[in-house]
């Protein structure tokens, strides 16, 4: 998927095992409580669902076209 900028912007396997990652790290910490594991992207790789069914992550399709409509760009950013 185009990202609007040229770019295709597809989350693969990798971003899925970080994601893995980080939750094995956080639930390390009793206090969190439970913890769950989203991957967020306008596309994923066949392999990315794949494994993130078996790993229990939750895919997110992000519609970035109509993200940036119904907020507009400069009202996104990711640190207020």
């Amino acid at each position: 998927m185009s990202s609007g900028t040229g770019w295709v912007v597809r989350a693969i396997a990798a971003a899925v095992e970080q994601v893995v990652r980080y939750r094995e790290q956080a639930e390390r910490n009793a206090a969190l409580g439970e913890i769950r594991a989203l991957v967020v992207a306008p596309d994923f790789a066949p392999q990315a669902k794949v494994l993130a069914e078996a790993r229990g992550v939750e895919c997110i399709v992000l519609d970035v076209p109509r993200l940036l409509s119904e907020a507009g760009p400069d009202e996104l950013t990711l640190f207020g």
